[in-house]
């Protein structure tokens, strides 16, 4: 199993691009590795899901619902007040996904996979379509989430090595895209208990800034036969944290066309260059 339960939403600002200014693997420090890896990528992979999915539940599954929680504080003068995001994942084989983002119990986004595209929708019921490399972030978005795919079927290459993370060993899989332009996805699995302890990558932002992006499980529970991380410390930057918290998972619910359906508008092209 990938990390698509441990990436919370806010991965999803890398469709708000900008140009390129630093190398991707200068910033996300990407020296050599300290070890070579005793095990293949097939094998570390195998290794995962066994530790996550021994049963195989998610990985043959009909579809999911997957639901996360987080609160940040904003201070407003001498008051100190709490924002609510919910972000709701609903994901049908064959490759559909509709995730929307709530704040404060009002929905303000949604993104919508089907049929090889990808939508849009925001908060009035625009939708607008994904098109260039904005549609190639998306679709590895969505490798991220589907069960059956792996790191092997998402990427161009991927490159093993052992790392050791405060001392612990971890195996290191960086993971990139057949074009260069776009940012790896690097994983990072504790190598006594094959359970993923830290993704990385680039977020872009609208003003041109490229920002480390990281994910930590804090902690693992089992639900619905399937180990999966119920908090998850999210560092984008240097300054902002976030906590997510999983507050729902449900395998093969009741999903239907109607949970994907979308009205067309105008194409658009969200990975902006200069």
């Amino acid at each position: 199993m990938k990390y698509l339960l441990l990436t919370p939403v806010v991965l999803l600002t890398l469709f708000i691009a900008a140009c390129e200014a630093i190398p991707h693997d200068m910033l996300l420090e990407l020296n050599p590795p300290d070890e070579e890896s005793d095990l293949s990528v097939s094998q570390l992979i195998e290794r995962v899901r066994e530790a996550t999915d021994p049963k195989g539940v998610y990985l043959n599954c009909n579809g999911y619902i997957l639901r996360q929680t987080a609160i940040s504080k904003e201070k407003r003068g001498k008051t100190v007040v709490d924002h609510y995001t919910v972000t709701e994942k609903k994901f049908r084989q064959p490759g559909q996904m509709r995730q929307t983002t709530y704040q404060n119990g009002i929905p303000v986004q949604t993104l919508l996979f089907k049929d090889n595209k990808a939508w849009i929708i925001d908060k009035n019921g625009k939708a607008e379509e994904y098109n260039g490399q904005g549609m190639e972030l998306f679709k590895n978005y969505i490798g991220f989430s589907d069960p059956k795919a792996t790191e092997q079927t998402l990427f161009s290459t991927v490159e093993l090595g052992v790392v050791y993370l405060d001392g612990i060993r971890t195996y290191r899989m960086i993971c990139r895209t057949s074009d260069p332009n776009l940012p790896p996805y690097v994983e990072y699995i504790d190598a006594k208990t094959f359970l993923p302890v830290r993704l990385e990558t680039i977020q872009y932002t609208a003003d041109g800034r490229q920002l480390r992006y990281t994910a930590e499980p804090q902690d693992y529970r089992w639900a619905s036969n399937v180990l999966i991380p119920t908090v998850t410390l999210v560092t984008v930057g240097e300054n902002k944290t976030e906590e997510y918290e999983t507050t729902e998972f449900m395998i093969n619910p009741n999903l239907s066309e109607l949970d994907f359906q979308v009205n067309e508008g105008t194409k658009i092209d969200m990975l902006r260059t200069k």
